[in-house]
């Protein structure tokens, strides 16, 4: 018993603590926080790339529910959160001091959105997008597909910079 005591308390002091990743999921759960109060998205992925003292990368994953989107509502919908994830992350002054560059940019983060039915089924309309994520500063666009093996088939993909495009064309 006492050596199990021993390891464990060997394990438990060797852990190096990692102050930019405590930072990190302050600001990504504090954002879901938000996000939940006001839209009811649920989180459910969170992470992403640290060091001890540097924030890479960070991740989040959203499922939504009840939304019927097209490819291009969901474009509207994936480039605002992504603005708005951006400026929580670039205004937030104690993870600043941690951030590998600044300011975090589309390529520094992922952003992910699975649209489900209110009976948490997949969307079984090819008329509209399951899933979209933003992913090394692409986005792309994908559909329920009974036959695929994920069960999502990608439909189309842009860059973020031809999705504001697009959006700004249409204003």
């Amino acid at each position: 018993m006492k050596i199990i005591l021993y390891l464990l308390l060997f394990i438990l002091c060797s852990c190096e603590h990692a102050p930019a990743a405590d930072e990190g999921y302050r600001v990504m759960v504090a954002y879901s926080k938000e996000v939940y109060k006001n839209n009811k998205w649920n989180m459910v992925g969170i992470g992403g790339g640290f060091d001890p003292e540097q924030v890479r990368s960070l991740r989040l994953d959203f499922f939504i529910f009840g939304e019927n989107l097209s490819v291009e509502e969901s474009r509207n919908l994936i480039v605002d959160e992504i603005k708005n994830f951006l400026e929580k992350i670039n205004q937030d002054k104690k993870i600043n001091i941690y951030l590998s560059h600044r300011p975090f940019t589309i390529d520094d983060i992922h952003l992910g959105l699975v649209f489900y039915t209110k009976d948490f089924e997949y969307i079984d309309n090819s008329n509209y997008v399951t899933q979209v994520d933003l992913i090394d500063g692409k986005i792309f666009y994908a559909i329920y597909d009974k036959e695929s093996k994920n069960k999502r088939r990608s439909i189309h993909s842009e860059t973020y910079e031809e999705a504001l495009k697009l959006i700004n064309e249409k204003w």
